[in-house]
């Protein structure tokens, strides 16, 4: 992760600047990574790993996760490339289990249903034990189950909707100030950018006067904002494609706003998005798939809450 505070920077480097090995490489010592072996990837052997050039990036046992996320309550809001982070989370953190259909508090429509959720539903002795919740609200639209509007939804009754999947359903706070809650989340991770693309009319200046409300937005009922960058699409649609009409170029330029933007508020940025440029294949696209590099952006949050 990169802060935006250059005490911490000079301290851990940038570990948005490093490059993909091979994981036996580093599990025979030749990586700066830590833990390799000990590493929890979901589903299959972990193929690959992300070693940052001027800092070690710890992985983490199951064991370890527990202790780094006990007593944090830790907030994603975005698309499905957070949804996906967030749902690899929580897998993590229950022990490499698949979630269960009862648990989904999201859009019921096939593989949607994790748009939305909170492990405090999920009743597992392990993260009530250790206090730890886990949050995925989806951003994309103002309905759980809509896509294609991005920051627009600042100006829906999304917000309260938001509030309400935080503090309550009673909640009534005005969400255009700060929220005096005598609890906040420990985080929150936020990202908007590939569902803002596809909106109409869209345009970089209204996309970044979007952000910077939405980061005002975020700020309020957060102990800690982190940005998360927009991941981008493999190498065959560096122009455009898919849905996508900026193409990579205009994911690079939003990630640009993204990290401006978040230095301007004084809030922290996760550079996913660093992470997955250097991701080559072919079957991954803007989603990690959880896969390898679902497992790593997962790290990179755990690094930075264990820090």
């Amino acid at each position: 992760w990169v802060s935006t505070q250059s005490s911490w920077a000079n301290k851990t480097g940038h570990i948005s600047e490093g490059r993909w090995y091979k994981s036996h490489f580093c599990a025979e010592g030749l990586c700066g990574a830590q833990n390799v072996t000990d590493a929890v990837l979901l589903d299959g052997k972990l193929p690959m790993v992300w070693v940052p050039d001027r800092c070690q990036l710890r992985l983490h046992s199951h064991r370890q996760l527990l202790e780094i996320f006990r007593d944090k309550w830790v907030v994603l809001a975005g698309d499905s490339t957070t949804e996906e982070i967030a749902r690899y989370i929580a897998r993590q953190l229950i022990g490499g289990s698949q979630l269960r259909n009862e648990w989904a508090t999201g859009c019921k429509n096939g593989g949607w249903q994790y748009r939305s959720f909170d492990t405090d539903k999920f009743k597992v002795p392990e993260l009530q034990q250790n206090n730890i919740r886990i949050q995925m609200f989806w951003n994309g639209a103002d309905e759980q189950c809509g896509n294609l509007q991005g920051l627009n939804v600042l100006r829906t009754a999304w917000k309260q909707r938001f509030l309400q999947a935080l503090f309550g359903s009673n909640f009534t706070g005005n969400a255009s100030s700060p929220v005096n809650e005598t609890r906040l989340p420990d985080y929150i991770i936020m990202n908007s950018a590939l569902h803002d693309f596809a909106a109409p009319n869209f345009n970089f200046l209204t996309y970044r006067s979007n952000l910077r409300e939405g980061i005002a937005f975020y700020r309020n009922v957060a102990k800690t904002l982190v940005v998360r960058t927009t991941n981008p699409k493999t190498i065959e649609f560096t122009c455009s494609g898919h849905g996508m009409p900026v193409g990579n170029a205009g994911v690079d330029k939003a990630c640009q706003i993204q990290k401006e933007e978040a230095a301007y508020a004084g809030v922290e940025v996760l550079d996913t998005a660093a992470i997955a440029a250097g991701v080559k294949d072919q079957y991954l696209s803007h989603h990690c798939g959880e896969r390898y590099p679902c497992f790593m952006s997962a790290e990179l949050i755990a690094n930075l809450i264990g820090n």
